[in-house]
């Protein structure tokens, strides 16, 4: 197994396990919800769960970002705001639309490297929210702030738009280094 593969299984299982989680956590506070003893103490035990999911989702090494159905920031873990470490605190932007968040990374230089940035910005942010609305199957490598991530973004029903990232630059740095000796050697 290669080591590209083995990072983009431990993507999918951490997506999946979190998908799971957040589908069980759901499900459990409606069938609270559903009782009258449930009714009563159904709110806080909303919250009571809604903090164990953050603070699951806080402890991953990977870099977390989560959108509403409406756009709107919900919350994104330390680890995003360490390899975005020019954003914003969180409790400043929470609640923010997409675009907004998105200007924070078009306003600094040599982030956003897209060359439709450059020759329509509003394309660049169509672009971008229609990804954000339909993202790609799959994980996806990007280049951005000087280094490569491996993406895996996803619309979940009930939830909105949830993103994690890995930092792979180390890994497609040796890939070009071996490419290049190969070609060197030949």
């Amino acid at each position: 197994m290669t080591t590209s593969t083995r990072h983009t299984a431990l993507m999918q299982k951490t997506k999946a396990a979190l998908a799971d989680q957040v589908l069980a956590l759901r499900q459990r506070i409606k069938e609270l919800e559903a009782t009258p003893a449930g009714r009563n103490t159904g709110e806080a035990e909303k919250n009571r769960v809604e903090q164990q999911l953050r603070h699951a989702v806080e402890m991953l090494p990977h870099p977390v970002i989560i959108y509403d159905l409406n756009d709107h920031l919900v919350f994104f873990n330390r680890a995003y705001r360490k390899f975005f470490s020019y954003m914003p605190p969180f409790e400043e932007i929470v609640g923010k639309h997409f675009l907004d968040v998105i200007q924070y990374s078009i306003d600094v230089p040599g982030v956003v490297v897209d060359p439709l940035l450059q020759a329509d910005p509003q394309a660049y942010r169509s672009k971008r929210l229609d990804r954000l609305h339909n993202p790609p199957s799959g994980t996806f490598e990007q280049f951005t702030s000087g280094r490569w991530h491996l993406v895996s973004e996803h619309r979940i029903v009930d939830l909105g738009f949830f993103s994690i990232r890995q930092d792979i630059t180390d890994r497609v740095e040796d890939k070009q280094d071996l490419a290049a000796a190969k070609d060197e050697a030949e």
